[in-house]
């Protein structure tokens, strides 16, 4: 994992043991993930004209670069883990991971569902 993601999950890891209340989940669940990155200043070679025109009035622009969402999901899935949320990452039987890019500060929103 690069130092950049470690870092990145850490202060996950201790953001989310702070706001654990429940057990940890040790059955199937379903995850959903959507990582929010700043607006890029110049339009990207891979967001069409009209999309970037639009981008003020819409919850943004996909966000088509890297990280790659596997590896979101992946540091996302295992700080959850590492936090105590999950005992394991294999009981996830259900994951949807967004991208996008949005005018305000970036973050990671993270639903867990028991299934």
């Amino acid at each position: 994992m690069p130092p950049e993601h470690r870092a990145w999950m850490d202060a996950a890891v201790t953001m989310l043991r702070e706001q654990r209340q429940e057990e940890v989940i040790a059955g199937p669940v379903a995850v959903e993930i959507v990582a929010i990155w700043p607006m890029p200043k110049a339009r990207p070679a891979w967001c069409d004209r009209e999309r970037w025109k639009r981008r003020e009035q819409t919850i943004g622009i996909p966000y088509a670069t890297k990280p790659d969402a596997d590896n979101v999901g992946k540091i996302v899935l295992d700080a959850l883990v590492e936090a105590g949320i999950l005992e394991d990452d294999r009981f996830v039987v259900q994951l949807h991971i967004g991208k996008q890019a949005v005018p305000e500060v970036g973050r990671i929103d993270v639903w867990v569902t028991p299934v």
